[in-house]
């Protein structure tokens, strides 16, 4: 293959494995940190040699130029240091399969290791990346300049011309993966930011309905005890109409945050309407379940004269139980139960919680 075609090649491999890496660096964040560090490595290894399968031979030598540096660069970026020594050392056990001399193979041996240290303390340097990658560049070209220099027997002019191509060529591929991992990154916060979103009710910080449900099937699927409280906030509207929205918007933070305080990391919490919550309590019993609620209740009447600077507000909620599996083993049921008795809480003369076992 001529030179152009082996560029260009060379640059696909770079945005190819790149990408891939992308994707590996979700998977992987959910996999042992050992594993991961041996993974990174072997992956780039491969890499590697395809670098070095569409390498470029110098005319007249039996040296190979190739982007195996780009390789150990971006194992190190997202590996870590000890993932760069395993790609190190699987690249130089590579070398032995395609032909060489004991001169080229000792350099091509030396030279894997200059990049590997060059990249450790450039790395290290506080500097913006695009002069990281400049001085990267530069270096590993220095590298491979001096090693034409003493290995091959190409003139000196020829060698020389050779310089400053391979520090664009090697520069243009960490231009190419630098900036395609800040954009692949850059994409990734949007994503997560937008799941949050969907995911997550910007006034209280609860669950929204679609990610609480999920949340519920999940506990639901696992067979375990679990107990679903349904809420409902009393007379919201008359908050609203008397005291104007903002009031009543201070009203559904408040029972979030009271709702917070009192179940912490024991349950899950969701808003799945304008003055609806639901709960999630796993391990809860019925009782248990029915004796948190009642704790809910009084803590809400405690502190709201210090929340609403002592208006005449007043914040009280309606709530329905039903518990896995002493009510049902059918999780629409369930949900129609806690409905059903949240609404028995609000005919009642609300304030109170209601669940289907009358001995509570």
């Amino acid at each position: 293959m001529n030179l152009p075609v082996i560029i260009f090649i060379n640059v696909l491999i770079v945005l190819a494995s790149t990408f891939i890496a992308s994707l590996l660096k979700g998977l992987f964040s959910k996999t042992n940190c050992k594993i991961c560090t041996v993974l990174w490595g072997l992956y780039f290894s491969l890499i590697g040699l395809l670098f070095l399968y569409f390498s470029y031979t110098v005319p007249k030598t039996e040296y190979r130029l190739d982007l195996r540096s780009a390789a150990i660069i971006l194992c190190v970026m997202y590996g870590g240091n000890v993932s760069g020594i395993i790609t190190v050392g699987i690249i130089i056990a590579m070398r032995f399969v395609f032909p060489y001399s004991t001169a080229t193979l000792l350099a091509a041996i030396i030279n894997v290791l200059l990049y590997y240290i060059v990249i450790l303390i450039i790395n290290k340097i506080k500097i913006k990346s695009v002069y990281k990658s400049l001085l990267i560049s530069l270096s590993i070209s220095l590298i491979i300049y001096l090693s034409l220099l003493i290995s091959s027997n190409a003139s000196f002019l020829f060698i020389s011309l050779m310089l400053p191509f391979m520090f664009l060529i090697i520069w243009f591929s960490l231009f190419l993966s630098t900036y395609f991992i800040k954009h692949v990154n850059t994409i990734e916060i949007l994503m997560k930011q937008y799941r949050n979103k969907a995911e997550i009710d910007s006034l209280t910080g609860l669950f929204r309905y679609g990610a609480f449900i999920e949340r519920l099937e999940k506990t639901y699927k696992e067979n375990n005890i679990f107990s679903l409280v349904m809420l409902d906030i009393d007379d919201l509207k008359k908050i609203n109409d008397n005291y104007g929205h903002l009031v009543g918007n201070d009203a559904i933070t408040y029972i979030a945050r009271t709702l917070i305080d009192c179940i912490g990391l024991n349950g899950t919490i969701g808003r799945v309407g304008g003055d609806e919550f639901s709960i999630i309590l796993p391990k809860y019993s019925s009782k248990e379940a029915h004796d948190l609620c009642d704790e809910i209740i009084k803590s809400l009447k405690t502190g709201q004269k210090e929340v609403f600077n002592n208006l005449e507000v007043e914040i009280s909620v309606s709530m329905g139980i039903s518990s896995f599996p002493q009510d049902s083993r059918d999780l629409s049921e369930l949900i129609n139960i806690a409905d059903t008795l949240l609404y028995s809480s609000k005919k009642n003369g609300k304030n109170k919680v209601s669940h289907s076992d009358s001995n509570l």
